[in-house]
């Protein structure tokens, strides 16, 4: 009798669909994070559609609020933040890349706002803003938007990068952004660097995008050429005794 009365996947299953389902209204009624979680499950099942309005609903709340989120409502926070983060992943992405792709980036968005009024002493908010920065990469090689239009997305987000959540953001949209959108973006961040050379910022994203992006041409012939556009000169080659 004591191994039924044990919390596991089995034994709440016995419950019957039913009675697990006035358990969840219930709690629902108390909890506002089981409530978000129940409407988008059930918007799932509507459709990818749905429940793209449904997170993006969401979104547009966590933008507008203003109140401070201390440590004690951190965890709370954070899991609804990595909730809405997981449900383009899982649910939108699965059936609509577009939809998750433009959800993805309006997600990344928040990282400013949110981090502005959240204790992340843990770093945990940052975690997520960095999962999703992944995350975006992998939708945007699946959705395959306009390349050009892609590496301009990608130069905001790096130009405006203040705590860092983009800093994977290059790596993880170079299959998305082909050569096209790699040689534009490389482009952009020189052209940055002449604009402003005497702001160093403009200088590191240049580099890490030429260290980033060198990987990809690494087998081009005219690599060294790709490197210099980058805004940065390619290393000399090495002598033939070594030196």
């Amino acid at each position: 009798m004591a191994l039924k009365k044990t919390v596991t996947l089995h034994n709440v299953a016995s419950l019957g669909p039913d009675r697990l389902a006035a358990i969840l209204v219930d709690l629902a009624e108390a909890d506002a994070e089981v409530k978000r979680r129940l409407r988008l499950e059930l918007a799932a099942q509507v459709g990818g559609d749905s429940i793209a309005a449904e997170i993006g609903k969401r979104i547009t709340a966590l933008r507008k609020a203003r109140s401070f989120v201390d440590w004690q409502k951190r965890r709370d926070f954070v899991k609804d933040l990595d909730l809405q983060r997981a449900m383009i992943v899982d649910r939108v992405a699965q059936t609509h890349t577009d939809l998750a792709l433009d959800l993805m980036w309006r997600f990344m968005e928040l990282a400013e706002p949110v981090i502005n009024r959240v204790d992340d002493s843990n770093g945990s908010v940052g975690d997520v803003f960095q999962s999703a920065c992944e995350d975006l990469g992998v939708i945007a090689a699946k959705a395959r938007p306009d390349p050009m239009g892609l590496a301009d997305q990608v130069f905001a987000a790096l130009s405006a990068n203040d705590y860092s959540v983009f800093d994977g953001l290059v790596t993880a949209t170079i299959p998305a952004l082909g050569d096209t959108g790699t040689a534009h973006l490389k482009n952009r961040l020189a052209q940055a660097l002449a604009d402003r050379p005497e702001e160093s910022g403009w200088l590191e994203l240049a580099h890490e995008c030429r260290a980033q992006c060198s990987t990809r041409h690494r087998g081009c012939p005219d690599r060294r050429r790709c490197l210099h556009r980058a805004g940065s000169r390619p290393r000399p080659e090495p002598a033939a005794d070594g030196r």
